[in-house]
């Protein structure tokens, strides 16, 4: 029995969700954002170390201000790791802030570093599989962590092939603009 290819309409499915600009992000409510923003761009700028550096140093202090984050990794890492010692779980926690403010540091490359840089500098992998998949006529869904995984990879592969992704809306709308904005850049 042959299988069924779907066709799917990325333009179509791209236009049900796309965040427009306009002049009501600029309301004094998002300056904090604009702010953050400004820094994640210009860290495009700097060398992959310092921006690394930085990066890790962001994630530290979101981990010491923000409770309700901290709370819940504390709880992820002691559910998923009962084995761990205190220490061992703090020291995890520790680490995955890290990364995560380094990750945020990162999506300044995916949302404003010229494409020919970001060949260069993301190396995607395996891609002969997607093909592979595709060419005997089967679909094909990608898994993926959340953040950066998801930010960085989606859309250099999509420079290859379509796709349709699953995403929520960010309550802040220019956190939530500039996040669309990034993920369909190789459209």
């Amino acid at each position: 029995m042959a299988s069924a290819q779907t066709t799917i309409d990325n333009k179509a499915l791209a236009e049900d969700y796309c965040p427009r600009f306009s002049i009501r992000l600029f309301h004094p409510r998002n300056w904090a954002a604009w702010f953050v923003l400004a820094i994640v761009g210009l860290s495009a700028l700097l060398p992959k170390s310092l921006r690394g550096f930085f990066g890790a140093r962001i994630g530290d202090f979101y981990r010491r201000s923000s409770r309700k984050r901290r709370n819940v990794v504390d709880v992820n890492l002691r559910l998923c790791f009962p084995e761990m010692s205190q220490s061992e779980r703090d020291q995890l926690a520790r680490t995955h802030f890290r990364v995560y403010g380094q990750c945020l540091m990162d999506m300044g490359l995916i949302w404003w570093a010229p494409k020919k840089f970001l060949e260069h500098y993301i190396k995607v992998e395996g891609l002969e599989n997607y093909q592979a998949a595709l060419d005997s006529g089967r679909n094909v869904i990608l898994l993926t962590g959340h953040f950066s995984a998801l930010d960085i990879a989606g859309p250099m592969i999509s420079r290859h092939y379509p796709q349709v992704g699953l995403i929520k809306p960010i309550k802040n709308d220019v956190v939530d603009y500039m996040m669309a904005r990034g993920r369909q850049r190789f459209h």
